[in-house]
């Protein structure tokens, strides 16, 4: 038998636990992929295909990966590229508004509530009639006879969207009376960017 000092000695030694840094590095990188694919696919980012994905994406990764320990990161980005594709926070993250540490630290709750998903149609019927605006103001004629309602300025342009054809019964006479209203006109604020309907000009 060896002495106990010898029996120690030639144990061998386990093998160390800790990733390498290509381990590391790889695993990062399928993170962030993960991240980014889960942001560019969720509801919240729909009408904001403009918004830098893979910069949301590498700041959550990065917020991750220097707040929690190795184990923890790799759960907690698995468990993230899950419930960011349902996350309403996507769109504050998306617009700067939350950086990746309160991503990565927000519960349930916060990844879903009313007021977001509120915000966020809001933000994305906005978005969706900006586009439609810049199409028609490719059609819309400049003129200062119209007057802003928000900056009183003159300084607009119009779009005849066509003529209303109402119809309405009248008690008058026993008879049906049809009543074409005047052609309304699309006006756009190049001051302030409003835009309203009122009655075209003749």
């Amino acid at each position: 038998m060896l002495p106990t000092s010898q029996q120690a000695g030639r144990k061998r030694k386990r093998p160390s636990t800790e990733p390498s840094a290509e381990q590391i590095q790889s695993v990062r990188r399928n993170a962030t992929r993960l991240l980014l694919k889960a942001i560019a696919s969720s509801e919240s980012a729909f009408g904001f295909e403009g918004c830098d994905f893979e910069a949301a994406a590498d700041k959550v990764e990065q917020a991750a990966f220097q707040t929690l320990d190795w184990a923890s990161y790799k759960s907690k980005c698995k468990t993230l590229a899950t419930q960011l594709k349902s996350a309403d926070l996507v769109l504050s993250l998306l617009l700067g508004e939350v950086e990746g540490d309160e991503v990565v630290t927000a519960t349930s709750e916060d990844m879903c509530n009313e007021v977001a998903r509120e915000r966020k149609e809001k933000l994305r019927q906005q978005s969706l009639n900006s586009a439609m605006l810049a199409d028609d103001k490719f059609q819309m004629m400049d003129t200062d006879i119209f007057v802003c309602g928000e900056c009183k300025g003159s300084n607009t342009k119009y779009k005849v969207v066509g003529d209303t054809l109402s119809s309405r019964k009248a008690e008058v006479w026993g008879n049906c009376e049809q009543d074409r209203l005047p052609p309304q006109a699309k006006v756009y604020c190049k001051d302030c960017g409003h835009t309203w309907e009122r009655d075209a000009p003749y």
